[in-house]
């Protein structure tokens, strides 16, 4: 089976972002103790506000979710990391999800919402 150039591209891209992740988290721990790692804010610090649909199609934003804690994961269908940290957020949402906390998992595929459905629908026969 042969790789078209644009899944190259994405996996290396991956592997560039992951990396880079790596070295900047390598890099912040050993030059600061452990409890200067987690910037803990006395207030809510704000998000620029974004739109994007979800799996119904429908717009939602961030301020869908207003008064709740929020885990946005950002994440995609070809990211191996992403996906296997999936079923965590799952347990996450099962265990904690309500009326004060949600995950909100937000795929960056560039084929959108069908991409998603096929990936799960996939994961599923699996």
């Amino acid at each position: 089976m042969t790789r078209t150039k644009e899944q190259n591209s994405r996996r290396i891209r991956c592997r560039i972002a992951i990396i880079a992740a790596i070295a900047a988290v390598s890099t912040t721990a050993a030059a600061k103790p452990l409890e200067e790692k987690i910037i803990l804010r006395d207030k809510p610090k704000p998000v620029q506000a974004f739109q994007f649909v979800d799996g119904e199609g429908k717009s939602r934003g961030l301020s869908d979710f207003h008064g709740k804690s929020v885990l946005l994961n950002i994440w995609t269908t070809w990211c191996v990391p992403c996906r296997k940290e999936m079923p965590a957020l799952d347990r996450l949402q099962a265990a904690l999800g309500g009326p004060n906390f949600q995950v909100v998992p937000l795929s960056i595929d560039r084929g959108g919402a069908n991409v998603v459905r096929n990936f799960f629908d996939r994961d599923q026969d699996a």
